[in-house]
């Protein structure tokens, strides 16, 4: 379900979503069945000519039953807000800020998480355009966790990292060249370093 307000106001509009959901995971040997539902509300502001504002509250669990390893109960809760601003015509710069808690029943497990994340994009007109973020994510955990909760969205405990940098441009009429490099770095695991170069032709 997804209601708007105000959905078509350049100053302020607001949607309020919330979803479930119920399935059978056969990934796994014991077959209990998953629930997962969710609600968030988000905000959009306009203020001022060149700056906008986002905001986002979510809440929701998860859940799966049975004896086994794989069971779990989780609620989680979150609030990030987002700042875009366009200095001058072809730049725009953005910064996320975020936070959230994720309780696991079964294992007692509690994590608790920080987020900050900016970005910066460079349009050429007529031609593509160029693009940087970098998301640093802090995670807090009473204990160790098994990955496979994902929790802290699939954050490890400690200090993550992820830059990314990439590129598309208009060769010619018909061609496109994109670019992209991703870095990533866990705790206690090395430096990952992912590049692609893409021609796309269309005809």
């Amino acid at each position: 379900a997804r209601l708007y307000l105000f959905r078509y106001s350049r100053r302020a509009s607001f949607r309020i979503s919330s979803w479930q959901r119920d399935r059978l995971n056969r990934l796994f040997s014991d077959g209990g069945v998953e629930g997962m539902s969710e609600g968030a509300v988000r905000g959009r502001f306009r203020i001022g000519p060149r700056f906008d504002l986002e905001t986002e509250f979510s809440g929701g669990r998860r859940d799966r039953a049975g004896d086994g390893p794989f069971a779990y109960t989780i609620r989680s809760g979150a609030f990030s807000v987002r700042g875009q601003w366009r200095p001058v015509r072809g730049w725009q710069t953005g910064l996320r800020a975020g936070a959230g808690r994720d309780r696991e029943g079964v294992r007692e497990l509690e994590v608790i998480y920080l987020s900050l994340s900016p970005d910066l994009l460079r349009a050429l007109p007529g031609r593509g355009r160029v693009r940087g973020s970098l998301d640093f994510v802090w995670v807090s955990a009473s204990e160790k966790f098994p990955l496979f909760l994902g929790l802290a969205d699939g954050n490890r405990a400690g200090q993550n990292l992820v830059w990314r940098l990439g590129a598309d441009y208009r060769v010619a009429r018909y061609v496109t060249a994109l670019l992209s490099y991703d870095g990533r770095k866990r705790p206690d695991r090395p430096v990952i370093h992912l590049g692609r170069i893409e021609m796309r032709a269309v005809f």
